[in-house]
């Protein structure tokens, strides 16, 4: 387990940073995963419905949403793309509104896709940082 910092803008306009616990995992068998081009570029904005546990994922391109993806196994297709439309933000610069709207049901959680970088290998495997 690593301890990732995870920096997010609170309604005041003061960088926040919160420190998240995290697991990176390359793959299940340990070979490295190629990068798909396609996904440079984007951000990634996570939805934690606390009740349920369950997490969305909205992807941007910027600012401007793209899709979510979800990768449990709960909820029908139909509440999915409910949940969605009611808690995903279709722009980024309007996220704060949804923080304070839903702050005792969901909880954000944001990356760009600048906040990683490689910083050198471990044998022959990558080891990336978070910015």
């Amino acid at each position: 387990m690593q301890t990732l910092k995870h920096s997010s803008q609170s309604s005041d306009s003061l960088l926040k940073e919160t420190t998240v616990q995290a697991r990176i995992v390359i793959s299940e068998d340990n070979e490295e995963l190629p990068l798909n081009l396609a996904f440079l570029g984007l951000d990634v904005l996570g939805v934690h419905l606390k009740k349920s546990n369950e997490w969305l994922y909205g992807i941007y391109r910027d600012n401007q949403f793209l899709g979510f993806l979800y990768e449990g196994s709960e909820m029908s297709k139909e509440d999915q793309a409910l949940y969605a439309r009611r808690l995903i933000p279709e722009k980024l610069d309007t996220l704060n509104y949804f923080k304070k709207e839903y702050k005792d049901r969901v909880g954000y959680y944001f990356s760009s896709a600048e906040a990683y970088t490689v910083v050198g290998f471990l044998g022959d495997k990558k080891v990336i940082t978070k910015n």
